[in-house]
């Protein structure tokens, strides 16, 4: 007997009005669109606002212990946990292009239209626990961001945005190539399924390997996680300030949690357990080297962030490796605090720099002294970055660093160990490319010239960023609390 599809209706109703806001957004821009502006644009914050709304209440559920929806999705509280942080960076980048001057002339329809799908697709991921859902959430999230890159309306954005989708593309073609010996092996689409892993592990070894590499090889190039991160500099450089803050958090977000999907899934087998912390620990410890240690020759201020942010997908992937409620704890404490680092950092960039376009560090020459409070603020975002008190990055690696210590000594893993190892010396190597934008703010003598218009709006965006970075170490107790109530654990 065929499921019912609408008795888990309730469950999906913060897809279901995405997807109406979606295509009320088109309507609503024919409709109002050439009376006035604002309407499409208020349409959109406020559908955004409602969305997450309907996020935060299915926490009253009863949410289902098994997959639902044909078994094409699957929810629990942390995964709600995790739509509502999505929503809330669809939110703040709706928020900015309509309050920076820089960013207004992406104040349109056609890019708030292209986030909201954004959005959907990253759910869908997140959801997902069949491989057509996942594909399917993965390549909305993929389409919009290839079309977002390019409305920096010049050539350099045009390339960027060719180059991310030919990219993309190929790692889409690998994953759904990985995915078909999966099927071949595991006998089924429902990765979800206690018989598919089983199944799977069954494999003869090198196509095992070969098969779950190739499909970790899409999700590893939405994360820009080492080797698929080669788009990221490019593209960072060349795509608007806002919508770089926007595909650097909302799909590795997304992707992060796909791959800690898979990997509990994947670890109720010993076989594949070995092999995913062989893969996921590999990676991680190449994406933190790569990451830091290209950073360390940037003179750009969005490439130099472009390598932060795929050190950075390390480092939570490293969280994710433990397995255990305190590893859950630390993975979604992270991903919280990532949020506002990487959103803050650009934000912060996009005002300093002005009308700036190379976004080059030494544009920043004596800016601290002269705007003391945006210099205070970047200092604030970038310590955090490092990982340093009093900010929540020093809370995050800390439980970070317990965990994967904990776990290494429980299983005797020497390349548990190494990751340890290399994320503790690269948090210090890490100092000498984040204080390098504050060295040109506070210690460089003024070369531009140009007043930074700071307007109340934008204080206000940037304290609303900035404080939980602070929050996050002086009540981190109280915040780790919130996190374990939301997620049950």
């Amino acid at each position: 007997m065929l499921e019912n599809p609408f008795q888990n209706i309730a469950l999906i109703i913060p897809e279901i009005f995405l997807f109406g806001i979606f295509i009320g957004n088109v309507l609503v821009d024919l409709i109002f669109g050439k009376i006035n502006k604002t309407i499409p644009l208020a349409f959109g914050i406020i559908g955004i606002i409602t969305a997450i709304v309907l996020v935060i209440n299915q926490y009253h559920l009863t949410l289902p212990l098994q997959p639902f929806f044909y078994k094409m999705l699957y929810i629990n509280r942390s995964y709600i946990f995790i739509k509502i942080i999505l929503g809330l960076v669809s939110l703040f980048t709706l928020v900015w292009i309509n309050i920076s001057k820089r960013s207004i002339k992406l104040a349109i329809p056609e890019v708030q239209g292209f986030i909201i799908a954004s959005y959907l697709g990253a759910c869908i991921m997140v959801e997902a626990s069949h491989f057509m859902s996942l594909i399917l959430g993965l390549e909305i999230v993929s389409i919009s961001s290839y079309i977002l890159a390019h409305f920096s309306f010049n050539k350099k954005g045009a390339e960027s945005s060719l180059k991310y989708f030919l990219f993309g593309a190929f790692s889409t073609g690998l994953m759904i190539y990985g995915i078909s010996f999966m099927y071949g092996f595991g006998g089924s689409f429902y990765f979800y399924e206690t018989d598919f892993a089983n199944k799977l592990a069954q494999a003869p070894a090198f196509f095992l390997v070969f098969s779950i590499t190739l499909f970790l090889g899409g999700l590893f190039f939405k994360v820009a996680l080492f080797p698929f991160h080669i788009w990221a500099p490019d593209v960072y450089e060349g795509a608007p300030t806002a919508i770089v803050a926007y595909f650097s958090v909302l799909p590795k977000i997304a992707g992060l949690a796909v791959l800690c999907n898979i990997y509990e899934v994947f670890v109720i087998n010993p076989v594949l357990q070995s092999i995913m912390i062989f893969v996921l620990s590999a990676v991680a410890i190449a994406s933190i080297l790569v990451g830091n240690l290209s950073a360390l020759w940037q003179n750009n201020f969005k490439r130099m962030m472009a390598y932060s942010s795929i050190a950075q997908a390390g480092f939570i992937l490293a969280a994710i490796l433990p397995h255990n409620s305190y590893s859950s704890t630390s993975f979604l404490f992270y991903l919280s605090i990532y949020f506002f680092m990487n959103f803050g950092a650009f934000f912060m960039g996009e005002l300093l720099f002005g009308k700036q376009d190379e976004f080059h560090l030494k544009q920043l020459s004596g800016l601290g002294r002269r705007q003391p409070l945006l210099g205070i603020m970047l200092l604030i975002i970038m310590v955090s970055l490092v990982g340093l008190p009093p900010t929540s990055g020093f809370s995050a690696k800390f439980l970070l660093f317990t965990s994967l210590y904990e776990f290494s000594q429980n299983t005797n893993n020497h390349l548990i160990l190494a990751l340890f190892l290399v994320a503790v010396v690269n948090t210090v190597i890490s100092l000498f490319f984040y204080l390098k934008p504050l060295y040109f703010l506070f210690l460089k003598p003024t070369e531009n010239q140009t007043l930074v218009i700071f307007e109340l709006k934008g204080k206000l965006f940037c304290i609303i960023i900035v404080l939980p970075l602070i929050i996050g170490f002086f009540s981190f107790d109280k915040f780790v609390h919130l996190i374990q109530q939301l997620n049950g654990f």
